[in-house]
């Protein structure tokens, strides 16, 4: 009997603790830098993978001096045959990349029903996916080639976005690979996330998807404390019709960086490079170039030399400090809204202005200046890249199209995106950017037209579709509206936040639909609630409509999300409660912004008033103790201390000592006043003297460019001619800005002269 019950226990012990050992064992072996990975991740053991410590490669990495830009021949790895999806019934159709100057639109695919083989695995929380697993072997180059018997197949439970245009990129936000949470050397994400997007902007032919647009798909995108894992970005990527994702994973090593990429064909349902690099970070851009280099490699198009010689080019400088700089202010900034946006501006100009040479720092520049509604610095800055790379970055005119429709400059956009329309890459996406701008202009007819040969030219796309539903919302054709908005969806088109924040922004403009524009601006709010665009376009809305408490709600909202930023809310959301009766959420509203430690006489005083309401004189005194009673709020001051019987002393000022500031205040007046006519007269000079060189310049300039064109010569390239019309242009605009100056300043001279005469008069009139 004794033999039978332990014959029993060890049955027992084993079919409880082996299979726990076995899974312990796989997960230890899951490391996230190994070279051996599958074509598709298995997104299962990601929890595993981060627990454990990364384990070194096997094969060494050698330390080579900075390679050529990527070369025209290029090994494109063999197609992975179709293998059948682990869901029963989803769509799959992605963008099939196109070669440089075609565009190939998306096509949908019915999924067919799992094998037997096929064992769906638990999602990730965060995503709602489904994944079967296999293997592939890694190449000691770092491309990975696909398994023949088996391999894993990412399925999302999303249908993909049809897209017409040239191939997208997803460039992922890089990942701290130890699961700890980072502080200190989040600027090396950022700046890698930054780099990636410039450079791979430069490739003709393909489009990386913007940052803003990831966020607005993503959720805690832009904060860099979070992770976000393969998943979602297979998610993102699909639902935003992206070809290509390239995924990073960095973990810091003392005065090294060791980097995982991961690049995906999404078309193609597979891998095409797996590589690790450890970097010097004395010697970062290099590095991050290598990288760079193997994932251009396995693209498809052979790039031309003046390519291939933009993505070799320096855009971080020589000072590793300012990359740090800029890495840690793009960090801390979170969201790109036009709070922040206009809270950082100045840190970022600064920055790109003090390093001449610091490129990527002039691009990040602009984008935060646009954002900040700063258009004309936004606008110098790529003005000075396209200087730089002219013909060689077509896509700068694209974002420089962009910038002037923001600032109303709707002739200089059009330009603009008339210039990027003649590079067959981008001449899709430049057609997209016309349409914008007479949408902009309120040209909604000419806007529909415009979207409507793009799919003429390109196909079914799913944002143009989406495009015209918001047209057609601003022609009141809300019919119209609906059916390009199901026909969105039928391409895959989700509507994201920032899409709800467009629906109401022109439901808002018609006027007469604003209970639809404050649904769309509250979907726009998103899980966390914190889209301050939307915020401020509620309470305007509220406002017009007379629901004044709700505004000042949405005061108080925006006040949480950013304290700094929108501290002169509070006060105005507790008059807008003063105003209706609502003594206590006025006095919430008021003790907020004084337990921020804000200061305003006013509001103290109005709290003030309000505990005195209460009968609560403690409070009450204690608010405007301190105050000055002879200023504007000195009666007001004096008849609370009265009430609660606080006694006050009145200071009584000396007759002379009036006379002798009134003396000083009038000499004063006359100094400040002959130095403004001084300083205009004298500024006006100088700039006059600098218009006279300009104006030499130009003509010496405008007469060598003119001899240039009418020469003959086929050996001329567009990027030189575009260099050189750019300067005249910036020479011309330099001009008319000293004019400008020119006679500002002389105004102020005169203003200066004229106010010096009157301290003189005025005072001799008075006295009389």
């Amino acid at each position: 009997m004794r033999l039978i019950k332990m014959v029993r226990i060890c049955t027992i012990f084993t079919c409880l603790f082996v299979p726990l050992l076995v899974s312990s064992t796989n997960a230890q072996s899951d490391d996230p830098f190994s070279t051996e990975s599958s074509d598709w991740p298995d997104f299962g053991s990601e929890s595993a993978t981060y627990d454990a410590a990364p384990a070194e490669p096997n094969t060494v990495t050698k330390k080579e001096p900075l390679p050529p830009p990527p070369q025209a021949t290029k090994t494109v790895p063999e197609a992975v045959p179709e293998v059948k999806p682990a869901t029963t019934s989803t769509s799959s159709g992605f963008s099939t990349p196109a070669s440089s100057g075609s565009y190939t639109s998306s096509e949908s695919s019915s999924s067919k029903p799992a094998t037997s083989g096929s064992t769906p695995a638990a999602s990730s929380s965060s995503s709602h996916s489904s994944y079967t697993t296999g293997s592939s072997a890694t190449s000691s180059s770092g491309s990975s080639e696909p398994a023949q018997s088996t391999r894993s197949t990412y399925v999302s439970s999303s249908k993909a976005l049809k897209r017409a245009g040239p191939p997208r990129i997803l460039v992922c936000r890089p990942v701290y690979a130890p699961y700890t949470t980072e502080t200190k050397t989040m600027y090396i994400s950022s700046i890698t996330e930054a780099y990636f997007h410039f450079k791979l902007n430069a490739l003709p032919g393909y489009q990386v998807i913007p940052q803003e647009r990831l966020a607005n798909n993503i959720q805690y995108f832009r904060d860099f404390t979070r992770r976000i894992s393969r998943p979602n970005y297979i998610d993102a990527a699909q639902q935003l019709g992206a070809t290509y994702l390239f995924y990073v994973e960095y973990e810091p090593q003392g005065k090294k960086v060791k980097f995982n990429i991961e690049f995906y064909s999404i078309a193609e349902n597979k891998k095409l490079v797996s590589s690790i690099q450890q970097i010097d970070l004395g010697n970062f851009e290099d590095g991050l170039f290598n990288c760079l280099n193997e994932v251009t490699s396995s693209l498809p198009d052979k790039f031309s030399d003046d390519t291939q010689k933009m993505l070799g080019s320096s855009i971080l400088g020589k000072n590793s400090k300012p990359l740090e700089v800029l890495g840690n202010a793009i960090a801390s900034m979170g969201d790109y809204s036009k709070g922040r946006a206009e809270n950082s501006a100045a840190d970022f100009e600064k920055i790109a202005n003090q390093n001449s040479d610091f490129h990527l720092s002039k691009l990040v520049a602009s984008s935060i200046l646009t954002i900040a509604q700063k258009y004309d610095k936004a606008i110098q800055f790529l003005d000075k890249l396209i200087y730089e790379y002219g013909g060689d970055y077509p896509a700068l005119y694209l974002q420089l199209a962009s910038t002037y429709r923001q600032a109303q400059r709707y002739n200089d956009a059009l330009d603009a995106a008339e210039k990027a329309s003649r590079y067959p890459g981008i001449a899709l996406l430049a057609k997209t950017e016309k349409a914008r701008i007479y949408e902009a202009k309120g040209d909604l007819k000419a806007a529909k037209k415009e979207y409507q040969s793009v799919l003429s030219s390109g196909g079914e796309d799913g944002e143009i579709y989406f495009q015209l539903a918001l047209v057609s919302i601003g022609l009141n054709d809300l019919s119209s509206s609906s059916t390009y908005l199901s026909k969105a969806g039928s391409a895959g088109r989700k509507i994201d936040r920032g899409d709800y924040y467009d629906i109401g922004l022109r439901y808002k403009n018609l006027g007469t639909a604003d209970e639809k524009a404050i649904d769309a601006f509250k979907n726009s709010l998103g899980i966390q609630q914190d889209k301050e665009e939307a915020w401020l376009q509620l309470s305007e809305i509220y406002s017009k409509m007379g629901r004044e408490d709700e505004a000042a709600e949405c005061y108080i909202n925006l006040f949480h999300i950013n304290n700094s930023a929108y501290k002169d809310y509070l006060p105005k959301a507790g008059i807008k409660f003063e105003s209706l009766g609502m003594a206590n959420r006025a006095k919430e509203a008021y003790s907020l912004f004084v337990a921020r430690k804000y200061t305003d006489p006013e509001v103290s005083i109005r709290l003030a008033k309000l505990y005195l309401a209460d009968n609560n004189c403690t409070e009450a005194t204690k608010l405007v103790e301190g105050l000055d009673t002879n200023s504007i709020y000195g009666t007001d001051i004096k008849k609370i201390n009265e009430h609660c019987g606080v006694i006050t002393r009145v200071i009584v000022m000396n007759t002379n000592v009036k006379q002798q500031r009134k003396k000083a205040a009038v000499f004063m007046w006359r100094v400040f006043s002959g130095i403004i006519a001084a300083g205009g007269v004298g500024a006006g000079y100088i700039i006059n003297n600098q218009i006279n060189d300009k104006i030499t310049k130009y003509e010496e300039k405008t007469a060598d460019y003119q001899k240039f064109i009418n020469e003959p010569n086929s050996g001329i390239k567009i990027g030189q001619i575009e260099r050189d019309r750019l300067f005249i242009d910036n020479l011309h605009s330099e001009i008319e800005s000293f004019k400008m100056y020119r006679s500002i300043c002389y105004g102020a001279g005169g203003i200066g002269a004229t106010s010096l005469a009157l301290s003189i008069a005025i005072p001799i009139i008075i006295k009389k």
